[in-house]
Parts: structure tokens; C-alpha cells; sequence
């Protein structure tokens, strides 16, 4: 199974925690607030947990990348779009 995802950065640089928009496949929308620098694998258990999915039949990709979970939301700040397939 693959699912699709995006992540939005929508605060300020300056807030703490990023608002991140979590979009599946077949287009139901996940909403997260997490700090900059929690660790993505929190993020990524939490979104299978909620979706009842295999966290090890899942790939996060960020434009393309894959994401580790030992990342934090500050690597891709810069950028827009986190998906996960």
C-alpha cells in the first residue's frame, strides 16, 4: 500500500513548533503540531498509529528523499513539501 503525504511548514522560523498537514492517498488530511527539534519518528509512529498502518511498510520521502526518523522538522525548513509513500 502507498500513501501520499504533505507536510506544510506554516509558522515563523522564530515559533518553537511547526504546524505540519498530513495528506494521504486517498485524500483525508492529518494535522500535527510538533516542536522543531522533536525527532520525525515520533511524527511518523503517530501518522501510522492514527491510520492503523505498518510503520516499516510505510517510506517517508521529503521532495523525493527519503526522511530518517532520527531528523528534525529544522533540516527542511526552508522547504514546503514532506511526502511519504
Amino acid at each position: 500500500m502507498s500513501i501520499s503525504t504533505a507536510m506544510s511548514c506554516v509558522t515563523g522560523v522564530t515559533d518553537p513548533y511547526i504546524r505540519v498537514k498530513v495528506k494521504g492517498q486517498d485524500g483525508t488530511e492529518l494535522f500535527f503540531k510538533i516542536r522543531r527539534d522533536a525527532k520525525l519518528k515520533k511524527l511518523m509512529n503517530v501518522y501510522c498509529d492514527r491510520c492503523a498502518m505498518d510503520l516499516i511498510s510505510t517510506v517517508f520521502l521529503f521532495d523525493g528523499c527519503r526522511i530518517q526518523g532520527k531528523q528534525t522538522p529544522d533540516e527542511y525548513v526552508n522547504n514546503t513539501t514532506l511526502q511519504q509513500l
